[in-house]
């Protein structure tokens, strides 16, 4: 009878210690997949924003600034929800060589908690190749129409151009450099798979790049 308890509690010493490495190691893999989604995401958006801001011009480009609360231990952090509008066009003029403008990029981060998404859509112009002072009052109207902008999906959206980059937004922040004439972009996301072996707390990964986007196209300047 001894020698069974004693086979029996070895038993449950070792099962226990296996359980404790399959959990260990389950917990890395889960993290793991999701640092490898979060940069794999991070590059598709930079590539994307890489392009649209390099064929737009630094004048013709306008952002909006927004903060939304996240509960991070040890507490509330406030972080950034930008949203972006930019000038694009469609052809260049065969006499002069400068751009047809015709429409605008748009970049709307929301402010869902603790993640939120990035969503991108185009919209056209009211005019259909609008001259430096339509891109100047269209971006104007950007700005002090937010809320028809943020609305997901958009009423401004052309069909077909809305796009879904991410659903694990942490951090969209974007200003505009003057000195050297750069859009810099900070871009952070955040996401959360499985539990921990204590506590119940999600596991979390966040990855973040500080990006300086080139508007190459110099035409026009407002």
């Amino acid at each position: 009878m001894l020698e069974l308890v004693m086979a029996l509690t070895l038993l449950l010493l070792i099962t226990g210690v296996l359980f404790a490495i399959f959990r260990t190691c389950s917990s890395s893999f889960q993290l793991g997949m999701v640092r490898q989604s979060l940069q794999g995401q991070l590059r598709r958006i930079s590539t994307r924003l890489s392009r649209d801001i390099r064929q737009t011009s630094f004048h013709s480009f306008t952002s909006s600034g927004a903060t939304v609360n996240v509960d991070l231990e040890p507490g509330l952090i406030a972080v950034n929800r930008d949203s972006i509008c930019m000038a694009h066009f469609g052809s260049y003029d065969p006499v002069t060589g400068q751009p047809s403008w015709n429409g605008y990029t748009v970049y709307v981060a929301t402010s869902r908690v603790p993640r939120g998404q990035l969503v991108s859509y185009d919209v056209s112009s009211s005019v259909p190749q609008c001259a430096p002072g339509v891109v100047q009052q269209e971006l104007s109207d950007f700005t002090s129409s937010m809320v028809s902008y943020k609305t997901i999906p958009s009423l401004k959206a052309q069909n077909g151009t809305s796009k879904i980059w991410t659903h694990d937004l942490h951090q969209f922040a974007v200003t505009k450099d003057y000195a050297d004439q750069v859009i810099v972009v900070r871009l952070g996301l955040r996401g959360e798979r499985g539990h921990t072996q204590s506590g119940g707390r999600s596991l979390a990964e966040a990855a973040e790049v500080v990006i300086r986007f080139k508007a190459e196209n110099t035409w026009p300047r407002l």
